[in-house]
């Protein structure tokens, strides 16, 4: 019976203990209750933040650079503002008292409260430091992330650097955030002044998207039946940034681009091989016919496919011709007049088929006619013919009743009533001043079935 009263005594004894410290707990922190490295235990709300307060104003700190101790800070004489108040009280509604026994092994520990709800005065910090010699006066500046280019790379980031200015801020908070640790000393190189433009910043990622959507468009223009793709380097290499940093293109690049295709592909201004009826190949030197890029209708659009939406675009270039198929490698096509000088003689084709042979007078000796690749670019009937003979040095008019006229020398062909024959050598002893003297019949016919633009091939 002794020893059942003795058990009942002890467990009676330890269950009020127990419920004292869960009475005593209810107001308080548990025991081995810790903010940071300060011991909160048996304290109320109250009471544990002023303690933080006191013991985190009480740290001194060594400011350390590259292993050597520059300075000390005691946190006190920081200014530090306190609003510690809601976390502690936060914490300590979390804790339950009925655990306290077991809070003894346990532990609660609550880290990051004093650098969070806590913050010292920078520019205080920034005196202090002065006065032990420490300050940003010949230290090196942060420099901001950047764009380059350059031919290989094209627009690439060149990262930012950080150098060894202080950020007084970021050095308030370090120091806040390792009163609650341990260790007394802190490394300025993690309070360094970042760059204010990293090569991770909105900016740069949004500018460097912008140029690869600019410079990777599929843009293929269709140039004498070949497809021709903007290289997506040389288009990079038109981007520019105005004074607001917008992406432009440089409009005088672009241009000079369609002039570079103009100088391969245009067949304005260049020799032409030609198999003519009678003496086979010929060589044919420019005349008026042609075509080229009209870079004047060609670079707004060509602009606008590059600033648009779309990122494929194929389509033929605006074109500038003056007969002819234009665009086209072999721009004679398949309906021309050739005018054979060495045996004065003239042929239409239609479709590739001879539809006129006819004999013909061209240019005398002393006014020869002018071989070329020519179009047609004036037709006019029962017209009157007005010039000046250099032969018998006096003005001329004669009237003709078909008029085709093929370059801008004055040269064309009409019918020629004062001829007494034509074909042969007639033109040594009766030639033209450079026309192409036509049988009436026969350029009443070539008038009916050519057009402006259609392609007279002179050649001797």
């Amino acid at each position: 019976m002794k020893k059942f009263l003795v058990a009942l005594f002890v467990v009676l004894l330890v269950a009020a203990g127990y419920l004292g410290g869960i009475y005593y707990y209810s107001d308080k922190f548990v025991a081995n209750t810790h903010f940071g490295q300060v011991d909160v235990s048996g304290l109320t709300v109250a009471q544990a933040v002023e303690k933080i307060e006191r013991e985190t104003n009480a740290r001194e700190l060594t400011v350390n650079e590259d292993g050597a101790s520059l300075a000390t800070v005691k946190l006190g004489d920081l200014e530090t503002h306190y609003d510690l108040e809601p976390s502690v009280t936060a914490a300590f509604n979390a804790q339950d008292p009925v655990g306290w026994a077991m809070n003894f092994v346990q532990g609660s520990r609550f880290d990051g409260v004093t650098s969070k709800m806590a913050k010292a005065n920078a520019e205080k910090l920034a005196t202090i430091l002065a006065g032990q010699g420490i300050d940003n006066a010949l230290r090196i500046a942060p420099v901001d992330a950047k764009l380059a280019y350059d031919d290989a790379k094209g627009y690439h980031v060149i990262n930012g650097e950080i150098g060894t200015q202080i950020d007084f801020t970021a050095l308030s908070e370090q120091l806040l955030n390792q009163a609650g640790e341990s260790q007394s000393t802190i490394d300025l190189a993690q309070s360094y002044a970042r760059p204010t433009i990293s090569e991770d910043s909105d900016v740069v990622t949004t500018v460097m998207a912008n140029i690869h959507q600019v410079a990777n468009k599929k843009v293929i223009l269709n140039i004498a039946g070949e497809d021709v793709e903007i290289p997506s380097k040389l288009i990079e290499s038109w981007i520019h940034f105005d004074n607001d940093n917008k992406l432009v293109l440089d409009e005088s690049l672009v241009e000079s681009y369609l002039a570079e295709l103009n100088d391969k592909y245009s067949t304005f201004n260049k020799e032409r091989k030609f198999q003519s009826t009678l003496q086979g190949e010929v060589t044919v030197p420019p005349g008026i016919l042609g075509w080229e890029i009209d870079i004047e209708k060609e670079l707004p659009q060509l602009l606008a496919d590059l600033y648009g939406n779309k990122q494929e675009i194929k389509r033929e270039p605006a074109i500038y011709s003056t007969g002819g198929v234009p665009n086209a490698k072999d721009d004679i096509g398949r309906k021309y007049v050739e005018v054979d000088i060495s045996n004065q003689m003239m042929y239409l084709y239609i479709d590739g088929e001879p539809m006129l042979s006819s004999n013909v007078v061209t240019g005398q000796p002393g006014a020869p006619t002018i071989p070329g690749a020519n179009a047609v670019i004036e037709m006019l009937t029962d017209t009157k013919l007005r010039g000046y003979n250099p032969f018998y040095k006096k003005e001329y008019a004669v009237d003709v009743s078909y008029w085709i006229r093929f370059d801008h020398n004055a040269q064309g062909i009409h019918d020629a009533s004062w001829q007494p024959q034509f074909g042969g050598d007639t033109y040594t002893w009766s030639g033209s001043l450079g026309c192409v003297n036509t049988p009436y019949e026969n350029v009443a016919y070539l008038y009916e079935q050519i057009e402006y633009g259609t392609p007279v091939i002179v050649f001797e």
